[in-house]
């Protein structure tokens, strides 16, 4: 593995900082909105010394790495700030990224939309669900908004990171992409997308985007891949030996696993199946190493999926339910708490949960191990 070149001066250890979007009140209430596409990314990525016979190719792509903006919204509702996002984020050039969500435009909000930030606590106390994990759910008894969605756990709600995914929508309305092999959000459409608000500290914020249809659009190249900072290799390297209850990545190391054990053989889905087995129940599976997954990853035998995110609709009725309770549900929490209740409920290793321990429980169910943190 190739090593870096310097840091830019104004990235931190742990992140590398954009200009990107967020959303501030509006003052144009009752309009559609109407965006035009426009790129308004103004810094680049530094790029990472190659170490095989692509090197001159490789490294000129990797200075197109920037999160794609997308449409660019007016000026009275959306901030220009920086967007900060980790090392372990996966990115593609530009033009890739352009080429995906090609056609797919800003969807129409009328009225405008309601920029309400609000944490995940409060959102799993007051309608249900989860606040720990990248995929929750509201059950429909108590729902007050309208989803459309059939899932049979109610309204499915999506809570990607914008540090990890920074080609995610920027803004209630606008598409964008996911790098997942969660299929679970291709299913039941539509599906409520929450994005992290930028420089929330505690507690963290998320504020309402709309309702969006996923599609799965392609799959990450080995020659991308391999284009991708060491950190981000090792994410996926580590997220893929880990995995436990994500089916999608279960099967990516069985199948490794298989390969590594049977080269040359053909693998049929019946040996995935049995190995899957084996390694959820933790009964003799095949040994996979980080280094395993990685080397799947840069030869192109494994990919990760590419999910594009198209909005179909905004709920104004659920946004304006939580945008009425929030303010009072804060002050509640400020009110002296004499109810056990209260308190958000702890696991049986006694961590309390509701809260986001590591970045990597969002694409793995937190029932499977968390990945360790960089030391």
């Amino acid at each position: 593995m190739g090593a870096e070149t310097p840091q830019p001066d104004h990235e931190s250890d742990d992140e590398i900082e954009f200009i990107g979007m967020t959303s501030v009140p509006s003052t144009n209430v009752g309009t559609v909105v109407k965006t035009e596409p426009k790129a308004t990314s103004t810094s680049t990525l530094h790029s990472v010394e190659p170490d095989n016979a692509v090197a001159q190719t490789r490294a000129r792509s990797l200075s197109s790495l920037t999160p794609f903006t997308g449409s660019t919204p007016g000026p009275s509702r959306l901030a220009t700030e920086p967007l900060k996002i980790k090392k372990e984020a996966m990115l593609l050039p530009r033009s890739v990224v352009s080429n995906y969500l090609s056609g797919v435009g800003t969807f129409s909000i009328s009225p405008d939309p309601v920029p309400t930030p609000v944490s995940r606590r409060f959102l799993r106390k007051t309608y249900g669900g989860s606040d720990q994990h990248f995929i929750s759910f509201t059950p429909k008894s108590r729902d007050p908004g309208s989803s459309s969605s059939s899932h049979p756990k109610g309204r499915p709600i999506v809570f990607p990171e914008p540090e990890l995914n920074p080609e995610i929508p920027r803004e209630p309305g606008a598409p964008g992409l996911i790098f997942a092999s969660r299929h679970e959000i291709l299913e039941h459409p539509p599906w409520s997308v929450f994005r992290k608000v930028s420089g929330s500290a505690s507690p963290v914020v998320w504020t309402y985007l709309g309702e969006y249809k996923n599609e799965l659009c392609g799959k990450m190249t080995a020659a991308q891949f391999q284009q991708q900072r060491p950190e981000v290799k090792e994410r996926w390297g580590g997220l893929v030996v880990k995995a436990k209850q994500c089916n999608a990545y279960v099967a990516m190391r069985a199948r490794i696993g298989l390969r590594k054990a049977h080269p040359g053989k053909p693998i049929s889905e019946k040996d995935v199946e049995k190995e899957m087995v084996k390694i959820k129940k933790g009964y003799n599976p095949i040994s996979v190493s980080d280094k395993d997954v990685i080397k799947a990853f840069c030869d192109g035998d494994e990919g990760v999926d590419i999910i594009k995110m198209r909005c179909v609709g905004y709920d104004h009725k659920f946004v304006n339910h939580f945008a009425m309770t929030y303010k009072t549900w804060q002050k509640q929490q400020k009110q002296p708490q004499g109810s056990v209740g209260d308190a958000a409920p702890k696991s049986a290793s006694g961590r309390q949960k509701g809260v986001l321990v590591d970045p990597y429980e969002n694409e793995e169910d937190s029932r499977g191990s968390p990945l360790p943190r960089k030391v």
